[in-house]
């Protein structure tokens, strides 16, 4: 493959990459804003099921997403915090975030932004869905398994690049700070601007774990989406500094 040719297929995964974060991200917002009313609103909003679950049509709120899409709110089971999966005909994204079964206090507060985008990564890449790979890694115990099965792996990849850009974004555009305080700020998260600081500074923004568990197969395939994150952020003038 000509440099050219490699050049193009770098700037369109990275094209689907921010699509398909813009997207999650946008539908984390609207969910955000439905659920920031007071408790009795809130229980209007939302349809109570059995073991204590609330859920709502995501139709309810967005526009982002399948239409059949359904959104759970139960407790936590075993740490987990959120999945995807079908329920009967139709998509369906569980957000553990209730503090008891039943109970929708905080809930608002106790959606995790990174846990939404991850689940939305999921429903909104299907060509990269997780199947059946993942659940059995967990079964026994395979973390690597886990991580690397490429549906996951993709999820994770996306939601440490939300952060990031996120991160950046704040500290760009905070009017709060004056130019030396945003410069330190900048310089302590994305060090000099160069690729090669950043790849140091991955730990800041993706999950420890899902770095630890790649091998160096996976990892070549981890510093080439981020090279292709890289570029375009520098393109678009937010990161600045060294090549």
């Amino acid at each position: 493959m000509g440099l050219r040719a490699l050049l193009a297929v770098v700037e369109a995964t990275y094209a689907r990459d921010a699509s398909v974060r813009e997207q999650a991200e946008r539908f984390y917002k609207d969910l955000y804003d439905y659920l920031n009313v007071e408790k009795d609103v809130l229980e209007r909003r939302l349809t109570p099921g059995k073991n204590g679950v609330f859920s709502v049509m995501a139709r309810a709120f967005t526009d982002v997403g399948p239409a059949n899409l359904i959104v759970v709110f139960a407790t936590s089971v075993g740490g987990r915090k959120g999945g995807t999966g079908k329920l009967g005909h139709m998509d369906a994204m569980v957000i553990n975030a209730l503090l008891a079964p039943g109970d929708l206090a905080h809930l608002q507060s106790r959606v995790q932004k990174n846990v939404v985008v991850h689940e939305m990564v999921h429903i909104l890449d299907p060509g990269r869905r997780k199947g059946q790979m993942s659940a059995k890694a967990v079964e026994r115990g395979d973390v690597a398994g886990y991580y690397n099965e490429p549906g996951e792996w993709n999820a994770y990849w996306q939601e440490g690049a939300s952060q990031l850009e996120r991160m950046l974004r704040t500290l760009t555009n905070n009017a709060g700070l004056d130019p030396d305080s945003r410069s330190k700020a900048l310089d302590f998260m994305f060090g000099d601007g160069s690729l090669r600081s950043l790849q140091g500074k991955v730990e800041r923004f993706w999950d420890v774990d899902f770095l630890d568990a790649m091998d160096a197969k996976v990892r070549r395939k981890f510093d080439k989406r981020l090279a292709a994150l890289w570029a375009a952020l520098r393109e678009q003038g937010m990161l600045r500094g060294a090549p």
